[in-house]
């Protein structure tokens, strides 16, 4: 067994996450001294802190992790999978939101133009009316 500082620098991480990961219930220690409160971990464990990491590297939540926690490998890229599906949607989404912002604002431009043109034509018009009737 190894004391947490130990089992940290084995993980190349500090002993900080790794109380917040026992906190979480995601990895905790294999045993705990009653009276120092000393964590310490088999280092087998390095295995389980490692699949941790990936599965945040990979975006999951702690809670999504938990829920991982006593899943096989292949469970686990099943979720992977799911997840990967959902960020597909969300990137279609963002991409049709880009295109239809492209739009929107191609039919805005040109309404505003249409609009400025009358406009215009409308001073323009109103000008010249104005300078006959004082030529009159």
């Amino acid at each position: 067994m190894l004391q947490i500082n130990k089992f940290a620098k084995l993980c190349h991480y500090k002993a900080s996450l790794l109380r917040y990961y026992d906190s979480h219930g995601i990895l905790v220690p294999c045993y705990i001294d009653d009276l120092t409160g000393y964590r310490y971990y088999q280092s087998e464990q390095a295995l389980d802190f490692y699949r941790i990491k990936q599965l945040q590297s990979c975006g999951l939540s702690i809670k999504e992790i938990k829920a991982c926690k006593n899943k096989s490998d292949a469970e686990v890229i099943g979720i992977l999978n799911m997840k990967l599906n959902e960020q597909k949607q969300i990137v279609n989404s963002i991409e049709n939101l880009i295109h239809t912002y492209q739009e929107d604002k191609m039919k805005l431009e040109e309404t505003v133009n249409k609009f400025n043109k009358q406009h215009l034509l409308n001073v323009e018009s109103k000008h010249n009316k104005l300078n006959l009737s004082i030529h009159c």
